[in-house]
């Protein structure tokens, strides 16, 4: 409940990332406000942060009406679309986005724009190999005095799981080795 999630598409908007106008009775008396987004909601001290997930996958207009916020130091004001005048403060916060950029296996995506770009600093994830992310899953698994409470035919599930991970990644990335190429699985 400390963070918000903003989970992108091509069709989110910026009533999606501050708020949307509504229309609420009050005392019998209709009155027009603004239900709050994940920005205003932490901009407004309500929650610690944002995950953008998949922000990539977001329209450059949608991306552009964030920059004022980012540029913004803290102790600022800033008003956000919609609000009316209301004034938000921007605090110290937590923001972090996922995403794929332009390649090869994402020619959908557009070129993020520059402007939004130099915002980031770009931390690319490695694949894990099936033997590290099956030590990574069973040590998660792990009790804190060593002990392992899962069977050995979980173990061997966990990992077939890892090992399947591992050929997805490779078949995305296009990175068999040639012996792999001529394995059953492969071909499968």
């Amino acid at each position: 409940n400390d963070f918000e999630v903003v989970s992108w598409s091509p069709e989110t908007t910026t009533r999606d990332l501050f708020g949307r106008p509504i229309i609420k009775s009050n005392k019998g008396e209709m009155e027009s406000t603004m239900q709050k987004g994940p920005y205003a909601h932490v901009l407004s001290g309500e929650t610690r942060g944002i995950i953008n997930d998949e922000f990539t996958s977001g329209q450059t207009s949608s991306h552009l009406s964030l920059k004022r916020i980012w540029q913004a130091h803290e102790g600022e004001a800033i008003n956000l679309p919609g609000f009316n005048g209301q004034v938000f403060t921007k605090e110290n916060y937590l923001e972090i986005s996922t995403g794929n950029l332009r390649s090869k296996q994402h020619q959908q995506r557009e070129e993020m724009d520059p402007a939004i770009a130099r915002e980031f600093v770009s931390i690319s994830v490695p694949f894990m190999d099936s033997k590290e992310a099956k030590e990574v899953l069973l040590s998660s698994f792990m009790h804190e005095t060593g002990f392992l409470p899962i069977s050995k035919s979980d173990v061997e599930m966990i990992n077939q799981l890892c090992r399947a991970a591992e050929y997805t990644q490779k078949a995305f990335e296009g990175k068999f080795s040639a012996d792999e190429r001529q394995s059953d699985i492969y071909k499968r």
